[in-house]
């Protein structure tokens, strides 16, 4: 501790109470008419109302910054509170980056024809109409006596047999064979959101303020 403290120097014990003539900088919140020199130098910068009460600085879990802005920094202004002991991070903190993706193809074959057996009904005998419509294929008659040698009854309402199969050829292309492709991509998912310490390596001591010593005279 200081020989002959000024009021209002915040000074740091090692002890575990708070001495004669100093308050705990925990934040308390104290009457002005009681004190009034110490408010004048502080005022309501740490707290109160200001005009039956002050706060006093609050040091509990948090670190001195100097007052101003230094280069290349954001201004800290007076009896401010700045920081967090942990943060979250979000993807905007996060600096550029790709992930690896997992591709997946399955592929499904699908022939497009038909497969099936043909039957080609007839009848064994003579025939019985010269109408081809609905009939089926019979043993003509040969009509004489003319200049040509025309057939006739050379279909049949009715069939009792089934001809050969290379008796109708059927000509053409098996369907277009088509391949389906399915493909699934993975991304790999990690991490937990939990949040990051953002702490320095730190010791834990008391701040006190004086609330009694000699007034300090400006510069």
């Amino acid at each position: 501790m200081s020989a002959a403290p000024l009021l209002g120097d915040i000074e740091m014990v090692g002890y575990n109470f708070i001495p004669r003539g100093y308050f705990a900088c925990t934040g308390g919140i104290i009457s002005i008419s009681t004190n009034t020199a110490l408010y004048s130098l502080l005022g309501a910068t740490y707290g109160g109302d200001g005009r039956v009460s002050f706060g006093l600085p609050d040091f509990r879990g948090r670190g001195p910054v100097g007052e101003g802005t230094g280069p290349g920094l954001i201004p800290r202004m007076r009896g401010g509170l700045y920081g967090y002991d942990h943060i979250t991070l979000t993807p905007s903190h996060l600096p550029a980056h790709s992930h690896t993706a997992t591709a997946t193809a399955t592929a499904t074959s699908v022939a497009q024809g038909f497969v099936g057996n043909l039957t080609v009904n007839a009848k064994s005998g003579l025939g019985n109409t010269d109408n081809a419509d609905g009939a089926y294929w019979a043993t003509g008659e040969l009509v004489n006596g003319r200049v040509t040698t025309p057939i006739t009854k050379a279909y049949s309402t009715t069939s009792d047999v089934q001809m050969a199969g290379g008796a109708v050829e059927i000509n053409g292309e098996v369907g277009q064979v088509n391949t389906a492709v399915d493909v699934k991509v993975d991304v790999g998912s990690t991490g937990a959101s939990s949040p990051v310490p953002n702490l320095q390596p730190s010791t834990v001591i008391k701040f006190v303020i004086s609330e009694d010593g000699t007034y300090p005279s400006r510069s």
